[in-house]
């Protein structure tokens, strides 16, 4: 059976279910309508859901994905194709699209913010940057005296600059919300070793021949180039199977065994149902998984956005 990315949503809920990766049923429904509909409104190749947002107040974010594909540049850089973007919804069935900020300082400072969402789209976040204290005014220069005069009274002593106010930056909750996905998808998307190559036009196809040897392994899942951030073909390579130069040298960093800290992933494999589950620990409630049995793979984020920054202590 050839490898597939499965980005059915029903059936990744049903693979990962075990994880608490669940949805009430009249959510589902729409889902299973509002997704291919909304593929085929944009003209994508694939709308899927990427995942669910936790809120304060209990409305949560459903969060979907279109794509378009991947390729491979003459520069040897991966990326996607147009049409990429993400989209939100908070019934499943409309979905409205999270548009980047003009300036990339927003993103800086949405990347700051360590709260909870509040559930409204219209809320607005507010990141304070505290301005250097202004260094003191230079004391003149000393006057020459002449042989016998007498040095004029020492100045008095100036009060010192006072501090600047901070500044203000205003970041929206769906900037927050975009923020959040981007670093997710950047870091945590992954796939497993081998399953993709490229085709003569270099696109990224699924390999028909691929099967997973050791499903129980964490060397046996990388992270792919599916994020905002362009990746090299070179650092692609674990993943993506195509000619290099001979003198090409592969880095460790894209297999998430290999990722620092030790233990920011881990694996459970049920052996009789032939499923393997890879989790992160570093952005908890992400889950992906391979299935022995369809030879397919799948993922998606449950959570509330936030980093889990003390990963090295609690693993």
């Amino acid at each position: 059976m050839p490898a597939t990315m499965n980005n059915n949503a029903l059936l990744t809920l049903d693979a990962l279910a075990g994880c608490g990766v669940v949805l009430p049923a009249e959510i589902r429904a729409s889902l299973d309508v509002s997704l291919a509909l909304k593929a085929s409104e944009l003209g994508v190749r694939e709308f899927f859901l990427w995942g669910r947002v936790r809120t304060q107040s209990g409305t949560d974010y459903y969060v979907a994905r279109a794509e378009n594909g991947k390729r491979v540049d003459h520069d040897g850089v991966v990326v996607a194709n147009v049409g990429a973007k993400f989209y939100y919804s908070q019934d499943g069935m409309e979905w409205l699209d999270l548009v980047p900020p003009e300036e990339d300082v927003t993103m800086e400072k949405a990347a700051e913010l360590k709260c909870w969402l509040t559930g409204d789209p219209a809320h607005v976040f507010t990141v304070y940057e505290e301005q250097p204290i202004p260094e003191p005014p230079t004391p003149p220069p000393e006057p020459e005296l002449a042989e016998g005069e007498e040095p004029p009274p020492p100045p008095e002593p100036e009060d010192p600059p006072e501090p600047l106010p901070p500044l203000e930056f205003a970041v929206t909750e769906l900037q927050l919300l975009l923020s959040m996905a981007t670093r997710i998808d950047d870091e945590c998307v992954i796939a497993p070793v081998g399953m993709h190559i490229t085709d003569a036009n270099g696109h990224i196809v699924y390999n028909p021949l691929f099967h997973m040897k050791y499903p129980e392994q964490l060397a046996s899942y990388a992270k792919t180039a599916v994020g905002g951030s362009k990746t090299t073909l070179k650092e692609a390579r674990p993943l993506y199977s195509t000619p290099l130069p001979m003198d090409a040298r592969l880095t460790d960093t894209s297999f998430i065994s290999n990722q620092e800290p030790n233990g920011t992933w881990g694996v459970t494999y049920d052996t009789f149902k032939r499923l393997a589950v890879v989790r992160s620990f570093a952005w908890p409630g992400y889950f992906a998984y391979y299935s022995d049995v369809s030879n397919t793979t799948g993922g998606i984020y449950f959570g509330d956005g936030r980093k889990n920054e003390d990963v090295a202590f609690t693993v």
